[in-house]
């Protein structure tokens, strides 16, 4: 609920940053199903949200 409710207040990258965040924690750390390849594509993502997250808290 938490992300869902950022998003609406802050905007949806919340939820992009989020969700890529949490499908590399599932498939990538516990499934250990991606190649570096693939988390090297929700990295991206969740650097967005970082730096993002940053801005807006500075």
């Amino acid at each position: 609920m938490a992300s869902k409710t950022l998003a609406k207040e802050l905007g949806y990258w919340v939820l992009d940053g989020w969700n890529a965040a949490y499908d590399l924690h599932v498939w990538g750390f516990h499934e250990r199903k991606y190649t570096i390849e693939y988390v090297k594509v929700s990295m991206a993502k969740i650097e967005e949200m970082v730096r993002e997250a940053r801005r807006i808290v500075s």
